[in-house]
C-alpha cells in the first residue's frame, strides 16, 4: 500500500488500490456513527480524557454529515476516500458561497473522522493530509447603538423567554448602554 501511494504521490500511476477490511464500510455510515454521542467509541475516549464534546456540538456535526458530506460522498467507501475528493467537495462549499468559518466547520467533521480512521488502521493513509482549510473575512459584529437599543426596547414581545433576554442585557451593547444612563 505504500509502494502505491508513493507511486500515485509520483503521478506515475492514477488508480486507487485499498486493501480489503474495516475500512471498506460506507463513508456515512461511518461518519454518522462517529458523531453519535451515544454510541461512539472516539467520543467516550475523548470525554474519559477530559475534553469537552457536548451533544449539541455532536448533534450539528452529524447534520453538517448529512446536509453536505452524504451529498458528495453518498455510497463511497471509507477506505476510497482521497485527498483530491476532499478539495473537490471543499470546492463545493466555496461554490455555494458558505463562509469560510462554515466550510472549515464542515470540513472538520470529516477530517476528525478521518484522522481516527488512519489512526485505528481502518484506512491506509491519511486523506486529509494537505487539506488546506479557508481563511477570508468575517462579518463585523458591532455594539447596538442608543437608537437600535431604544427601538429593541419599544417593541411588544410575545415570547417572554425574548423578553427576559433582552431585558436582562443578553444582546451585544445593551449592559453597557444602560450602565452609561439608558433607560
Amino acid at each position: 500500500m505504500r509502494i502505491v501511494k508513493t507511486l500515485t504521490d509520483l503521478s506515475l500511476i492514477d488508480i486507487l488500490a485499498v486493501p480489503r477490511g474495516n475500512g471498506s464500510i460506507c463513508f456515512i455510515s461511518y461518519l454518522l456513527d462517529f458523531w453519535n454521542y451515544d454510541t461512539s467509541e472516539y467520543l467516550k475516549e475523548r470525554i474519559s480524557h477530559g475534553y469537552s464534546l457536548t451533544k449539541r456540538h455532536c448533534h450539528e456535526c452529524a447534520n453538517y454529515t448529512r446536509l453536505h458530506w452524504e451529498l458528495f460522498f453518498k455510497d463511497r467507501k471509507l477506505n476510497t476516500v482521497t485527498l483530491q475528493d476532499l478539495k473537490d467537495f471543499s470546492q463545493t462549499l466555496y461554490d455555494k458561497g458558505l463562509a469560510s468559518g462554515t466550510i472549515n466547520h464542515i470540513l472538520n467533521v470529516g477530517k476528525k473522522a478521518l484522522k481516527e480512521a488512519y489512526r485505528k488502521q481502518l484506512i491506509p493513509f491519511d486523506s486529509t493530509d494537505g487539506l488546506a482549510y479557508f481563511s477570508g473575512k468575517t462579518k463585523k459584529r458591532g455594539v447596538l447603538t442608543p437608537e437600535e437599543a431604544a427601538r429593541l426596547f419599544s417593541l411588544e414581545w410575545g415570547d417572554k423567554r425574548a423578553y427576559a433576554g433582552k431585558s436582562f442585557g443578553h444582546y451585544h451593547g445593551i449592559t453597557e448602554w444602560r450602565s452609561a444612563g439608558g433607560t
